[in-house]
């Protein structure tokens, strides 16, 4: 099992003014895509190249590594890529500094395998651009809101304009979080890795309890890598620190395009802030789209019942916060 390290090797390419467009960018390995997850046998050479060049605007472009080194390879545009450490490692392309394709590299010398997952530009800077809907949020919310006799208010109709529908991606239920820190990383893989292929009840890394440790575990993993604590444990934080007045730890469960208006309404609603922490009920999964996710939160209101939709979004640090009410 290999252990979390601090990289100590950095190897920078530099590739001044080439015709690239960023949006359709990926890097390859061996010839194959690397957006989905795979699995390399580890004696053949690492050959990384850049895939989706075309006649666009002259950019920079750079490929870096950490706990490796890139060589290029003579007049074929390629980089032979080499572990310095202990197996453990990504490659990175940047276009004009801005990170747009990740690799995520881990040997299982126990198999005598590469495995392999990349992470597109949407998934490492996922933060969304702020929707005019919810600059408008509060406003909105008066005019959808359920206030009970006791002044407490559960906010309503706010969908930002999203439609329903399950994509393909995990559930967040699912968070690979396998050290149990909060945080999906290398530990995770390290431990995800010694299970790979193994096949039995139980094994950490079976996210799918299937009974194997498989592609679709990988798929998994890489979808939350370098994420913080999932969305339930967080909207469980936010309650809990509402229930005690603490509206400032409750704030910094709140993205930051929404914080600003969110400290309005706490202000406002203040007196009744346990009451509205009180009246939050359970958490029900709807849809999830890369970065994204929606939940339908359900409140008993007499012998009806209520539902209001929860989004949150994953930020550019990785942790989830709550998108609106």
């Amino acid at each position: 099992m290999y252990n979390q390290k601090t990289f100590i090797f950095i190897s920078a390419i530099v590739l001044a003014m080439v015709s690239i467009a960023d949006a359709e960018l990926t890097l390859t390995i061996n010839g194959l895509d690397t957006t989905k997850p795979l699995e390399i046998k580890g004696k053949e050479n690492l050959i990384i190249a850049i895939s989706g060049q075309n006649d666009a605007e002259a950019q920079d472009i750079s490929i870096t590594c950490d706990n490796g080194k890139l060589e290029p390879l003579k007049k074929s545009g390629k980089y032979l890529f080499t572990f310095t450490g202990e197996g453990a490692g990504t490659i990175s392309l940047s276009v004009n500094k801005e990170l747009v394709y990740q690799l995520v590299l881990l040997y299982v010398p126990e198999k005598d395998i590469i495995i392999v997952f990349g992470l597109d530009k949407e998934a490492l800077a996922p933060q969304p651009k702020p929707e005019p809907k919810l600059q408008l949020q509060f406003e909105q919310q008066k005019t959808a809101s359920k206030i009970s006799e006791s002044g407490n208010i559960f906010f309503a109709g706010m969908s930002g304009g999203q439609t329903s529908g399950m994509d393909g991606f995990p559930d967040p239920s699912l968070y690979p979080d396998l050290d149990n820190n909060d945080m999906v990383n290398f530990i995770d893989f390290a431990i995800f890795a010694n299970n790979w292929q193994k096949t039995s009840s139980g094994l950490a890394g079976d996210f799918d309890d299937s009974g194997a440790v498989d592609t679709n575990d990988l798929a998994t993993l890489a979808f939350f890598w370098l994420s913080g604590p999932p969305p339930l444990d967080v909207f469980e934080s936010f309650k809990s620190a509402l229930l005690v007045g603490d509206v400032n730890e409750a704030l910094a469960y709140i993205a930051e395009i929404s914080r600003e208006k969110y400290a309005e309404i706490f202000q406002i609603i203040e007196p009744n802030l346990v009451d509205y922490a009180t009246g939050m009920g359970e958490l029900i999964f709807d849809w999830q789209r890369s970065s994204k996710v929606k939940y339908e939160m359900l409140h008993q209101n007499g012998p009806q019942t209520l539902s209001f939709p929860v989004f949150f979004i994953r930020e550019g640090d990785g942790n989830w916060r709550i998108f609106n009410l």
